[in-house]
């Protein structure tokens, strides 16, 4: 997603949970939504998460799975959010390169995590598209939008980064980049690949979104 104010986001399934009961509430999509229509920064995301996790507003990612949130603003501000039905981690990012696919990292989920259940296709999917993901930004000097462009067609592996077979219950539907600018000479932009990256090409939206910031 990518609002008015310049705050622009991703959500994914996280991590499986220890907790099964429960699925009642709002999924990941509906919360990225709110987050849309509502918070202007990272840190206004951050608090309605908090009170959406107060309330037992969230529901799950999946079957039994929490949500991750990575969201920039235009302030300079990056956050990664971590969550379960009641819990809510987030780490700050102030610089540097910082992947997340389907499982949880931040050491203060650790304790909602079902470890039983590392051995899924799903959970070692995650690990081996994380890795992947880390090779791949290695080899680029600048992760420019045409970069990420690029690494979101790769098809390597047990578990491919854009997976549109039929082999696995889950598949790439779409994919959206962000490039949150705060040099006016570089605008704000978003490109999304509504199909599999493979077999589709990146259209701008957004284009003014940096006008958009500024009134």
């Amino acid at each position: 997603m990518a609002n008015e104010a310049g705050l622009v986001g991703a959500n994914h399934t996280g991590g499986p949970l220890k907790h099964r009961n429960g699925e009642v509430g709002l999924n990941d999509c509906l919360v990225l939504r709110l987050i849309a229509e509502r918070c202007a920064t990272c840190e206004e995301a951050i608090r309605l998460l908090e009170r959406l996790a107060r309330s037992q507003a969230l529901g799950n990612g999946g079957y039994a799975r929490g949500m991750i949130f990575l969201l920039a603003d235009a302030g300079g501000r990056g956050v990664i959010a971590e969550c379960s039905r009641s819990e809510v981690a987030s780490q700050e990012i102030t610089d540097g390169v910082h992947w997340r696919t389907n499982h949880f990292l931040l050491p203060q989920m650790s304790a909602s995590g079902d470890p039983t259940r590392d051995a899924e296709a799903s959970v070692q999917s995650s690990l081996e598209r994380y890795e992947r993901l880390a090779t791949l930004s290695r080899r680029f000097p600048t992760l420019s939008p045409e970069a990420l462009m690029e690494i979101s067609r790769d098809t390597a592996g047990r578990y491919p980064l854009c997976q549109s077979a039929s082999i696995f219950p889950w598949r790439t539907v779409s994919s959206w980049i962000h490039r949150v600018s705060l040099d006016p000479q570089q605008p704000s932009q978003s490109w999304c690949c509504d199909t599999a990256p493979l077999h589709g090409e990146y259209l701008p939206d957004f284009p003014g979104l940096s006008n958009e910031i500024k009134r």
